[in-house]
């Protein structure tokens, strides 16, 4: 019985080593797997960040613009302004300013409703003669204040960006004024009569986000941006106080904040991520992070602010927003490891009694047959080996079928996910039926981490290989709609291009992505997506046609234009827009698009770049 025990032992310490290996390497690959699926959501949280960021930066822009030319098209306000120089005692200069302000008073006050705080006029010299929100403070001196108004007064140039000046920072729009158009530099200097400063503050894009898009946003300054007296100033236009996200940071607080739920809270709710958010930010690029916040899987985006002197990052955008995508995620994966560890539990189980059972048999045979002892400890061995290698067998026969069961599963789940259409019901038959399989690996997360890859820089990619990945990441709607999918190749083209490939595989998934919903929506019968790649001269030619329809026409010469969609509310507007932008100023190419025989045909143009 003492070699029988020792054999209890041996099984029992070999099995429990499996398991725990198992277990193991089961929670490795599942944690993988989920932050693989949890990236493309975090890199959309910044891709969105930045679209609203840029979109509201753009927009500013061009009302500041329409305002500056409505500004010096008055020619009572440029004849004031001509008249500054010609001035000999502050008595006179007074009074133009106060002729100034009253002739421009309404029209700032339409310009407050529009977002616009400074309405502000420097002189050549970077003395203040008017400020429209400030009337009564004038003649300082700025500049050792504010560069944006030494560097259009020096170079008579308009400075576009992020700049802090006495008591608020804000994204500026800086305009030289001359007495009258002027074509050469010369004439600019001679005719130049001071800087328009029409300036949006921070808090007008953090309402925007909060009350426009629901994603509450706060902005971050670095301390450095101020002197140490400066902060001792009780005249700043905005609270300030030490973020909870960076010690290195101060929170501007406007009217949508709380300062406790925003400060204190947030500070212990970050205490899981506060070491990765002090490298981040120390990298100065845009990144998203994940935490918990009481039960609830919320994300953390932080997008850069540089200001234009020293193109140094001087703010952050920080947006929070509830993720439920990534909640599902997590909890999968809790239920996937859970379901892992107790089935392998109950099999080692079983393993471990029928071995321990077989044992008990032989050493009743080996009683038996004393005489052949030694032979009877061989069959005894050997039959340990032999019933080793049967269990392995039927275990991998036993499991093969829930194993595909649970692939199948995954996938169901991952296209919910994507369509964003899934009910309670539906993920609880799904983790009903997770709990009695297993998975190992996932085919597709090669795939998928290759295209989500953030990458900025070029490289030299198979022509294949792109289009492979693109055909393996919609492969599942093709399968489940039946769609006929054609990729041609030129046979003269080249079998490498210098490429993002991440960047240009964005551009494809969209416009073919709009091609499946236009199938599904308007359930065309044999539904077909044809891609043919050519080469002419220095150019590559991508031309992607399919027969959903085709683009109303109402849209078709503006549909890569913001918020331009065929979907109505289902859709964001952004998808050719941004598909535009990629084109264009990332890859240097060119997209087109046109209404030809039964749906739309988008050509993409790209340079050619020898390797």
């Amino acid at each position: 019985m003492g070699s029988f025990t020792k054999n209890k032992i041996t099984v029992l310490s070999i099995i429990v080593v499996v398991f725990i290996i198992a277990n193991f390497i089961v929670y490795s690959v599942t944690n993988v797997n989920t932050e693989q699926r949890i990236k493309p959501i975090l890199e959309n949280r910044i891709k969105n960040l930045k679209t609203h960021y840029e979109s509201l930066l753009h927009h500013q822009k061009e009302m500041a613009d329409l305002m500056y030319q409505s500004t010096i098209q008055i020619p009572k306000v440029i004849e004031i302004l001509s008249k500054i120089d010609l001035t000999r005692t502050q008595n006179e200069k007074s009074i133009l300013r106060e002729e100034l302000f009253n002739i421009l008073k309404e029209k700032y006050k339409r310009m407050r409703t529009k977002g616009v705080h400074q309405y502000h006029f420097v002189l050549k010299d970077n003395r203040t003669f008017l400020r429209m929100h400030k009337p009564s403070k004038f003649d300082d001196d700025l500049s050792n204040i504010r560069y944006s108004f030494k560097y259009v007064n020096e170079n008579n140039k308009i400075f576009r960006g992020f700049d802090q000046g006495k008591t608020s920072h804000a994204f500026r729009n800086i305009y030289p004024v001359f007495s009258k158009s002027s074509t050469s530099a010369s004439d600019k200097k001679n005719n130049y009569l001071c800087a328009l400063d029409i300036s949006f503050p921070s808090d007008v894009l953090q309402n925007y986000l909060t009350t426009i898009d629901n994603i509450h946003t706060h902005f971050l300054v670095h301390k450095n941006i101020f002197t140490t007296k400066a902060w001792e100033r009780k005249d700043f236009e905005l609270e300030y106080y030490p973020s909870a996200e960076h010690s290195d940071y101060m929170i501007a607080i406007t009217k949508k904040h709380i300062k406790k739920h925003k400060i204190l809270d947030k500070e212990f709710e970050l205490n899981s991520i506060s070491k990765q958010i002090n490298i981040d930010v120390a990298k100065g690029k845009p990144f998203s992070h994940y935490f918990r916040s009481k039960n609830r899987v919320k994300t953390l985006t932080f997008y850069p602010i540089r200001e234009l002197k020293n193109d140094q990052v001087v703010s952050w955008l920080v947006a929070y927003e509830n993720d439920d995508l990534i909640q599902t995620a997590l909890d999968f994966d809790k239920l996937l490891k859970i379901t892992f560890f107790f089935s392998f539990l109950i099999l080692c189980y079983f393993v471990y009694n029928i071995i321990i059972q077989k044992d008990i048999l032989n050493i009743k045979v080996a009683r038996e047959l004393r005489r052949n002892r030694e032979k009877d400890k061989q069959l005894v061995e050997q039959s340990k080996f032999a019933i080793m290698g049967e269990m392995i067998s039927m275990i991998a026969h036993q499991w093969k079928q829930p194993l595909n069961a649970l692939s199948l599963n995954i996938a169901n789940l991952e296209m919910m996910h994507i369509s964003g259409k899934y009910s309670k019901k539906e993920i609880g038959y799904i983790s009903q039926n997770a709990k009695t399989t297993i998975e190992y690996m996932n085919q597709t997360i090669h795939d998928f981490s290759e295209f989500l890859k953030p990458s900025q820089a070029q490289e030299f990619v198979d022509i294949n290989t792109i289009f492979h990945q693109l055909e393996s990441l919609i492969n599942t709607d093709i399968k489940k709609y039946n769609i006929k999918f054609d990729i041609k190749f030129d046979l003269n083209i080249d079998s490498k291009i210098k490429i993002n490939m991440s960047k240009f595989t964005q551009v494809m998934i969209n416009i073919v992505k709009n091609s499946i919903d236009e199938f599904i929506d308007k359930e065309i019968k044999d539904p077909t997506i044809s891609i043919i790649v050519t080469k002419e001269r220095k150019m590559y030619k991508i031309i992607i046609e399919d027969n959903a329809g085709g683009i109303p026409q109402n849209i078709l010469t503006t549909i890569f234009d913001p918020y331009i969609s065929t979907k109505g509310k289902n859709g964001t507007g952004l998808g050719m827009y941004m598909s535009k932008l990629i084109v264009k100023g990332h890859l240097g190419g060119k997209i087109e698009v046109t209404n030809e025989n039964e749906g739309a045909i988008f050509t993409i143009q790209l340079p050619v770049n020898e390797e």
